[in-house]
């Protein structure tokens, strides 16, 4: 048995020196290449998560503009230097980490009259990743990533037909609020009343019976 054994595993080893031949010196490089990038490549998502946590567990404690970089690198137990190759300063940190988060909550404003359905959707993603949700709306950058939405929904506003009685700049302001503050105060809570389904009903009765319905006696 034992012999049958080695045997196999002399055949396997001479078919895969016959395959390593096969291979041309430039295939060979290429995989030599791509084999060592792939440790690069996972030591750069490592340290980039470790960058976005480090923000958001600080963002949870304190205010935005009391974090430095070094605080940040501090919490990641990362250096500096490191922290330069990834972002520019701790606003481009803040802006890579509350990108995906702020996209949701701009989806709805691409509907003239955005439904339950729209709303359903970005309640479950938003409840996906709680943690990450509640320290970016609710934590120490609140202000500023309100301020960034509002800005985004308004130059979005300029592009979309917006179904409201008020005029239209005036009405992507008041949805993107209400979509915001609701969102805020649905995070705040430590165990949620509300499910998915029902903050999304909810927000759909909030933000259209506000700007979506018709001026009485129009």
């Amino acid at each position: 048995m034992a012999k049958k054994t080695t045997q196999t595993l002399n055949s396997a080893a001479v078919k895969l020196s016959d395959a390593d031949a096969a291979e041309s010196p430039d295939d060979r490089s290429l995989l030599a290449r791509v084999r060592a990038r792939a440790p690069v490549r996972s030591e750069r998502r490592h340290n980039s998560e470790l960058f976005d946590n480090a923000l958001l567990e600080l963002l949870a404690r304190q205010s935005f503009d009391k974090i430095t970089v070094r605080h940040i690198c501090a919490e990641a137990g990362l250096s500096e230097g490191t922290f330069f190759r990834y972002h520019y300063d701790r606003e481009a940190l803040l802006h890579h980490v509350s990108r995906e988060t702020l996209d949701l909550l701009l989806e709805p404003l691409l509907e003239r009259v955005p439904g339950p359905d729209t709303f359903r959707k970005m309640c479950d993603h938003i409840d996906a990743s709680r943690a990450k949700s509640r320290a970016l709306l609710t934590g120490g950058a609140q202000g500023i990533l309100r301020d960034a939405y509002l800005q985004a929904a308004r130059a979005l506003g300029e592009r979309s037909r917006v179904r409201s009685w008020l005029s239209p700049d005036l009405a992507v302001s008041c949805r993107a609020l209400l979509i915001f503050e609701a969102t805020a105060w649905w995070l705040k809570m430590d165990t949620p009343v509300e499910t998915c389904e029902d903050m999304a009903a909810l927000l759909d009765r909030l933000v259209n019976a506000a700007t979506a319905g018709w001026r009485e006696g129009k």
